[in-house]
């Protein structure tokens, strides 16, 4: 499992609290280590969206499609009140042509309305890598490959010139069998190295019985279909929970701030792990030499919790499933109540977020995620205040 704590290598910067209904402001930005590889952006935001548009958290999860596992960490209480209400997830696994995404009724029935969630089971530092969201196909191609596609498409920010990114909004008026853009694709996908089926993971956004019907009768015919149900894991004792309430005297983006934003980010982790330390409190008998750790300091005004962790994992996740998550804690937790849900991106995704490209950095990681706190506050003139951490790999274009 991917650690939610940044190594001290991160480079850390922190965002201004964004309230409604002002733009975001700049971002503070802090001098980087010299080694590091890799970005936490941490916001201090309103979980509620505004009159004018979704809130930032709201943003961040819809412009991140390609998800490998989601957390959620909450009160037992709350997760007795959604239980019911938690969604199962449906996957598919085959090997297809390039080309079958160019058939009618796959291009109109699943593509085009942006229904369709696609990524090749390829290692995007060394394989030809392709993905479809939003009714957009982008390939992460070899070099030899892109000489010899015959597509238009660019160099890779990062790296030697290995990688050239292609991409082909499939909505396009000039995606229409007999129009040139459209031949000049099937030619690539039937006549180049494009042409050898590809091993892909498929999800569907919204899913009814009539798209999946057109995935398994038109794209992936017998494709292999696998059900994500929540794994849930209920600890055996309550825990105390720590102060959402930043040190007296820090201000937002100062050092103090910053080390205590980091310690909330690597309790939720601790959290989600189950760890035993979160439960100990007897930290002057835990010998330091082998775990220096101490939870922060609990809530003095709170009575220890019981925690739900709950997981998914496997497959893709589309973003709507997560919005339907996020909104039903939103809407059914109490105001005293926190919750935290995380979610790690498909390391071998040619994109991020919002279209920015991303690949592995030189020690191989291909970290993209985030984690969002509700911290257990209502102001009724502002909203529901959160903290946001946002994990970015080094080779990663939204960094």
């Amino acid at each position: 499992m991917s650690s939610l704590h940044p190594p001290e290598q991160f480079r850390i910067h922190v965002r201004q609290p964004i309230t409604h209904p002002h733009p975001p402001p700049p971002m503070i930005h802090f001098p980087p280590h010299k080694t590091s590889q890799s970005r936490c952006y941490i916001t201090k935001t309103m979980l509620t969206p505004s009159p004018t548009g979704p809130s930032r958290p709201q943003r961040i999860i819809n412009t991140h499609p390609f998800n490998a596992s989601l957390d959620l960490v909450l009160p037992t209480e709350l997760y007795e009140c959604v239980r019911d209400q938690l969604p199962r997830m449906e996957f598919w696994s085959a090997e297809v042509p390039l080309g079958r995404f160019l058939e009618g009724a796959v291009l109109d029935g699943l593509i085009k309305n942006g229904f369709l969630l696609a990524l090749s089971d390829t290692q995007i530092d060394s394989q030809d890598t392709f993905c479809i969201a939003d009714g957009v196909l982008r390939m992460a191609l070899t070099k030899e490959t892109y000489e010899k596609a015959g597509l238009e498409g660019h160099v890779s920010k990062f790296g030697k010139k290995r990688r050239w990114n292609v991409t082909v909004d499939l909505k396009a008026s000039g995606m229409v069998a007999g129009k040139k853009e459209f031949e000049r694709l099937r030619w690539s996908f039937t006549e180049t190295l494009l042409s050898a089926p590809v091993q892909f993971t498929f999800a569907v956004a919204k899913a009814t019985p009539e798209l999946i019907l057109v995935l398994t009768t038109h794209l992936c015919p017998g494709a292999a279909s696998m059900m994500v149900a929540p794994n849930v894991r209920n600890p055996s004792q309550a825990l105390a929970v720590p102060s959402f309430t930043p040190p007296e005297g820090c201000t937002l983006g100062d050092d103090y701030w910053k080390e205590w934003a980091l310690d909330l980010h690597e309790w939720i982790a601790l959290a989600q792990l189950g760890s035993d330390r979160l439960w100990d409190t007897d930290t002057g008998r835990i010998d330091p030499y082998y775990s220096t750790y101490a939870p922060p300091p609990p809530n003095p005004s709170s009575t220890p919790t019981s925690l739900t962790h709950i997981s998914y994992m496997g497959g893709l996740i589309p973003t709507t499933i997560i919005t339907d998550i996020f909104d039903l804690l939103w809407a059914n937790a109490s105001d005293a109540q926190c919750w935290s849900l995380n979610v790690q991106g498909s390391e071998d995704a040619p994109i991020s977020w919002d279209g920015r490209e991303h690949g592995r950095d030189k020690a191989g990681s291909g970290e993209h995620g985030y984690t969002i706190l509700r911290m257990g506050s209502r102001e009724e003139e502002v909203g529901e205040e959160g903290l946001m951490w946002e994990v970015v790999g080094g080779e990663d274009e939204y960094s």
